[in-house]
């Protein structure tokens, strides 16, 4: 029988790649009109460059990319992209269609958890920012276990705040290389949010369920707890 079910925040909540680029995009465009040494679509494809590197998460990712082309770091031009940055996130943050009416009904029966790697305030703050907190008593940061996603240790972590067991527990992610893998080392069920698929990751996914949609998360917890 089904307990709780916990997700991933990016990209299986919020659409974090459309907000990601389009924040980026105004950044890069803001900081070569304050004095960036490169042109705007370089701009974007080498901040995105960082962000593979170093992680989604990485926080110094303009800091980097002016130093690197304005040989110091120019805090007329920093400005300029962390305004224009947070100016469009804010906008362009907000639920996939259906989150808030399913969460409400699984909200119901079950216990709802956030898996991340983002550091501890991170999620507290976007989840408030997005109205969807109230939804979620157990939330699984990097700084639980300073380990990030496939390793098994954030949802170990998760089964140890829960007190239950692995077969007690759906989770949902949208990535194959980092989500998917990790949950099921640990026996816990899966369900692969393809909606949330973001185009640099082309690995087939190994999950008990797909999903197209947000809300056909309530079907498949319907047949989990049928099997």
């Amino acid at each position: 029988m089904i307990k709780a079910i916990a997700f991933d925040l990016d990209n299986t909540l919020i659409d974090f790649w459309q907000m990601k680029k389009k924040s980026c995009d105004a950044a890069a465009r803001a900081m070569v009109k304050a004095g960036l040494k490169i042109d705007r679509r370089r701009a974007v494809k080498e901040i995105f460059h960082i962000y593979d590197t170093k992680g989604y998460e990485y926080q110094e990712v303009f800091t980097d990319l002016i130093r690197k082309h304005n040989k110091k770091v120019d805090f007329r031009v920093l400005g300029a992209g962390v305004a224009a940055y947070q100016k469009v996130k804010g906008e362009m943050s907000f639920p996939y269609p259906d989150v808030v009416p399913v969460l409400k009904k699984l909200k119901r029966k079950y216990r709802l958890a956030i898996v991340t790697d983002s550091p501890r305030l991170q999620p507290f703050t976007r989840l408030a920012a997005l109205g969807i907190l109230e939804y979620f008593d157990t939330i699984v940061t990097f700084d639980d276990t300073h380990k990030h996603k496939p390793d098994p240790a954030p949802f170990r972590m998760l089964l140890k705040k829960l007190k239950l067991k692995p077969e007690q527990v759906i989770f949902v992610g949208d990535s194959p290389r980092r989500d998917m893998p990790g949950a099921r080392a640990v026996g816990m069920i899966t369900v692969f949010a393809k909606y949330g698929l973001i185009p640099r990751e082309r690995e087939a996914p190994k999950a008990d369920y797909t999903i197209n949609r947000f809300r056909d998360l309530l079907q498949v917890v319907r047949k989990a707890n049928r099997a």
